[in-house]
């Protein structure tokens, strides 16, 4: 009968099923769909149930008619990563085989299978048991314990008993690392599935999306140089907000469209507030400030800034929160500014026309409410709206005095916190700010009394601001109850009556309130048109004359902004005829306006031949149609565009504008960006895996150094000496048996392979740490080294290039003096050198590859020197030219994304202030070299 030691190692001949059965869940999962997702499950109940089958074979004899193997932590794992289907089949499989190789513990093999399934089945219903090494741990744990009482059915309970003690330590060990290094296998193997999934899907948009622009690639050329004058040209401006950091980007447009000269003022929030016109810069930070608290949903207000010129314009700022902490604050705040002047002109000629129309022959300036209704009928038609929504509902003066009786008030607000002074004093602030005038709809937000839920809307007449109707009143869910009456204590109202007042006021859901505020929008704009009419009596009449003058003026303005914008502006009608053609559009086209009007658009400029569908859906549907970042080929270099189309609907003529602008420089930023993020991803995960192999790393090489020690004869250790005296033998036995089996150097095998593992993990922690913006002191051939010793272990070197199998010479200055730097940033330039030199020498077939590796200093210059010299096939001149520019590469598309050198050319000569150069000629090796300055960051 096998025990202890080598019942422990016995059960481990098993580790090629796992290494199969590992493979074979792969298969499963690539090759059955979600569609066949039952398919899949039967499917891997039958192949769990085989290899566990398979593990049977070992028979490996702990009693009479009694065998282990590793059958039962295959059933667990079937359970946990196929579900109940997969756990049903595979069991049901293993234990009609146990039953047919019989003997006294067929009932004990059968039950023990039933308890591993169903220590998976209960496992699968935590999706990530095994997703991490402490949560597989924990995992494997209890499926061992769930496991292990089935020795209790081998013959009589006291059998069982005796067994299952002797058993627990040696095959429940065996059980538990079984689980759990093929569970964190079986895991690692459906993540890769899944990122390969993920991965598969964004490479097929990325050739969908490439196919869709090389459609137009060849239309799209001769708009580089139009850079600049497109973002000047725009009439919206980007501002990225660093809240903590107190730094505002703001992009070109931004400036140029009140008049300054990009950056002509300091980039942080006192700045630009400073130019806020002062009777809008409360309101405006009052905005800023509630929406960063959470406490309006979406940020968007309107105010003055001051141009360059002295001037003011107005502007609609929206903005959103894109990053928080961990504690929820806001750390970026992210908008547009669009200049809404235009606008707000318009609409107040629009307001000035209204009020010529329907201004009384007087003035209207003492007018107040009372003077224009009947406030017996206003009463009435108060209530009857209080009494139909279920909501409260008062008129006052804009200061928030009565004018009208409160209609359905409840006894919170009329009998206890409006009997109170201070209670009364806030109610009637309130109402003068809920019912302050707002163009574009009901004012509706918390009570600043109680809390309780209000609106409001305002009542004009020529433009002044008689009345305020305000309802509400009521509550819902969003609303913290034990707030509301801790109001009580400071109005100095009795908090018992307070809160039995409050739980009377009636509940409303949102949508039904905001409809009620909704309908009283309609009914006060009705009474502000009411009240205009009720005073005229006559009308004034503009003279016709003066709207054609003021029209005429427009008009020569409108077309001389056309002509000065940068931007290509093309007009058409609905049939896609040529309307307007501005000065740019004359220059790139080569066609005047008056050689291109009325013509079809697709004739006269073809670059726009594929927009035509787009222009007559915007004419149709009325909606502006964007199409970002539309790609075309200059030369060797491919220029990206927005093209934006705005649809016209004037006096009956449909129609609609073209506004083309070049967006390359922003759109080489936006990738680049995305590169950084990628790689910053890949150093946190290459981090993470380093810290999770680190843990069971050390549990494996300090297992092995106990092993050694207490395996060895003259150890002399006490509890050795009597546990070999109680088993018969000496350990002078057992250390001969170790030696003539080799059993000591696989120990040894182990902790020297485990020390290797050790140092490859460091300097994947050491390339993936993040660091500050500070140096330090490094030595050159050190960093050198670790990215070689982390080249090699690289996958996609190894696997596409056989890293191992390149010569590397080393050449280092012994006298080179340690160089202050950042020692992962110079391992990314080093790793990139390396990888682009590894796939050219493969590429090209070079039969014995090679690496020269130098450090020296050169005195003249005060520089530490690296050059990295390859023998491969070297490269044409006007590659050379070209090798640091951004997106510049000879790889095949998907391959590469001509970020690499620029990045590192920007690490060295930015970042550390020193200089990288290349040479190079075909048929030759290529060398780069690269200088730091041994001066940097010295004391």
């Amino acid at each position: 009968m096998v025990r202890g030691v080598e019942l422990f190692f016995s059960l481990f001949n098993n580790l090629a099923i796992f290494i199969a059965l590992v493979t074979v869940y792969g298969y499963l999962l690539r090759n059955f769909k979600e569609s066949a997702r039952f398919r899949r499950k039967i499917s891997m109940g039958i192949s769990f149930g085989l290899f566990a089958i398979g593990c049977m074979f070992a028979k490996i004899p702990v009693f009479e008619g009694v065998i282990v193997d590793q059958r039962n932590a295959i059933i667990a794992l079937s359970a946990v990563f196929g579900g109940p289907v997969s756990a049903v089949v595979s069991a049901f499989l293993v234990g009609a085989f146990r039953i047919h190789l019989g003997g006294g513990g067929a009932l004990a093999g059968v039950i023990g299978v039933s308890l591993a399934a169903l220590s998976g089945i209960v496992l699968n219903r935590f999706p990530g048991s095994f997703s991490s090494v402490r949560k597989a741990f924990t995992s494997s744990l209890f499926a061992t314990l769930i496991i292990l009482p089935g020795f209790l059915f081998v013959k009589d309970f006291h059998t069982g008993w005796t067994l299952m003690k002797a058993m627990a330590l040696p095959y429940g060990l065996a059980i538990f690392a079984g689980i759990m290094l093929v569970g964190l296998l079986l895991n690692r193997e459906k993540n890769e599935l899944a990122f390969e999934v993920a991965l598969q899907e964004n490479q097929e948009r990325l050739q969908k999306e490439i196919v869709r622009r090389k459609a137009v690639e060849d239309e799209l050329r001769r708009s580089r140089e139009r850079l600049g004058m497109a973002l000047s040209g725009a009439n919206e401006g980007i501002w990225d907000w660093y809240i903590q950091k107190d730094t505002v980007f703001f992009d070109d447009r931004f400036y140029t469209m009140a008049g300054y000269e990009p950056n002509e003022f300091p980039e942080t929030f006192g700045e630009f507030a400073k130019r806020i016109h002062a009777e809008d810069i409360e309101r405006t930070k009052s905005a800023i400030d509630r929406y960063l608290a959470g406490e309006l949903k979406a940020y968007k207000v309107e105010f003055r800034f001051l141009r360059k010129d002295g001037t003011y314009m107005w502007i609609q700022a929206k903005g959103k929160i894109v990053s928080r902490d961990v504690e929820g604050t806001p750390l970026r705040f992210v908008g547009l500014h669009a200049d809404i002047t235009e606008r707000k002109r318009m609409a107040e000629a629009l307001e000035n026309r209204i009020l010529a129309l329907t201004q009384p022959l007087g003035d209207v300036s003492d007018i107040a409410f009372e003077d224009l209704f009947n406030l017996t009928d206003i009463q009435q038609l108060q209530d009857l709206y209080a009494k139909a929504f279920g909501v409260a509902a008062i008129i006052t003066h804009p200061d928030g005095t009565p004018i009208t009786q409160p209609s359905n008030f409840t006894d919170l607000c009329e009998k206890i916190i409006r009997n109170t002074k201070k209670g009364c004093e806030k109610c009637k602030y309130s109402d003068s700010m809920i019912g302050r005038h707002n163009p574009d709809g009901p004012n509706i937000m918390a009570c600043l009394s109680a809390g309780l839920w209000n609106a409001g809307t305002a009542i004009s007449v020529g433009g002044r601001h008689i009345a305020n109707w305000l309802i509400g009143q009521v509550r819902n869910d969003a609303l913290d109850q034990n707030k509301i009456i801790a109001y009580a204590h400071e109005i100095g109202a009795n908090e018992n009556d307070f809160r039995a007042a409050y739980l009377q006021v009636p509940i409303m859901p949102e949508a039904q309130f905001e409809n009620a505020a909704n309908v009283l929008f309609a009914v006060t704009r009705q009474l502000s048109f009411m009240a205009y009419q009720n005073v005229q009596q006559a009308r004034f009449i503009y003279q016709h004359k003066q709207d054609e003058e003021e029209l005429c003026k427009l008009r020569n303005y409108l077309s001389n902004i056309i002509n000065s914008m940068p931007s290509m502006i093309v007009a058409v009608d609905n049939e896609g005829r040529v309307t307007q053609w501005n000065h740019q559009t004359e220059q790139v086209t080569g066609l005047n306006f008056k050689d291109a009007q009325a013509q079809p658009l697709a004739k006269v400029f073809p670059r726009l031949a594929n927009e035509m569908n787009s222009i007559l859906m915007s004419i149709r549907e009325r909606r502006v149609i964007k199409s970002p970042k539309v790609s075309r080929k200059v030369a060797h270099e491919i220029c990206y565009e927005d093209i934006t189309i705005f649809p016209l609907v004037a006096n009956g003529v449909e129609g609609a504008v073209i506004r083309v602008d070049n967006v390359t420089e922003r759109v080489r930023m936006e990738e680049m960006m995305i590169q950084s993020e990628k790689m910053l991803s890949v150093g946190g995960l290459a981090a993470g895996m380093a810290h999770e192999i680190n843990n069971p790393l050390a549990g494996m090489m300090q297992t092995a150094q106990v092993m050694a020690q207490r395996l060895k004869a003259g150890a002399n250790i006490p509890a050795n000496l009597k546990a070999a005296e109680a088993a018969g033998i000496t350990m002078e036995s057992i250390e001969r048996f170790m030696e003539e089996r080799g059993i000591q150097r696989m120990i040894e095998a182990i902790t020297a392979s485990g020390q290797r593992v050790s140092q490859i993990v460091n300097n994947m922690l050491s390339f993936a740490r993040k660091e500050d913006a500070a140096v330090s002191a490094h030595h050159l051939d050190k960093i050198l080294d670790k990215t070689i010793e982390l080249a090699a272990t690289d996958y996609d070197l190894k696997k596409d290039y056989d890293f191992k199998k390149i010569e590397i010479i080393r050449e280092y200055d012994d006298n080179l003096p340690a160089v202050f730097c950042q020692a992962s940033k110079i391992q990314q330039v080093i790793l990139n050198i390396l990888s682009n030199g590894a796939q050219a020498m493969q590429g090209a077939g070079t039969p014995e590859p090679k690496f020269i590796v130098r450090t020296y200093v050169d005195p003249v210059r005060d520089m530490a020197c690296m050059e990295i010299e390859d023998n491969g096939p070297g490269m044409k001149e006007e590659i050379l030219k070209h090798i640091f520019d951004p997106f510049f590469t000879t790889k095949p598309v998907g391959v590469g994304t001509g970020l690499g050198l620029s990045v590192s050319y920007f690490i060295i000569t930015e970042n550390h202030k020193g200089e990288m150069t290349v040479e190079s000629s075909p048929g030759t090796s290529a060398k780069f070299v690269i200088r730091l300055p041994l001066s940097m960051g010295r004391p």
